[in-house]
């Protein structure tokens, strides 16, 4: 993740990270399916393995959406000025 969608990223590095990302996805899903749903021991372990790759694949998803630089993400390739205003919030209001 450092190395693919860190603070210097570029098209080719968060396409490498997403395929890496994937193909641990399908890694991960493959040996589910083979060793069986009783081979998973539901715990804190697997709960944190299981979210940081679902948190790491929809963090690469959101960086190659967004082709401009923001805050201290640098985005080597497209113009670095202020991105389209954006008009929904992560959470609504109370």
């Amino acid at each position: 993740m450092t190395r693919g969608a860190g603070v210097l990223r570029s098209a080719d590095s968060l396409a490498t990270a997403a395929e890496g990302l994937e193909a641990l996805h399908r890694e991960a899903a493959a040996d589910a399916e083979a060793d069986g749903a009783k081979a998973v021991v539901p715990g804190v372990e697997a709960w944190e393995v299981t979210n940081l790759l679902l948190v790491s694949r929809v963090l690469v998803a959101a960086a190659r959406d967004r082709e401009e630089t923001r805050g201290c993400h640098w985005s080597r390739g497209p113009p670095r000025g202020p991105g389209p205003r954006r008009r929904r919030r992560a959470a609504p209001r109370p």
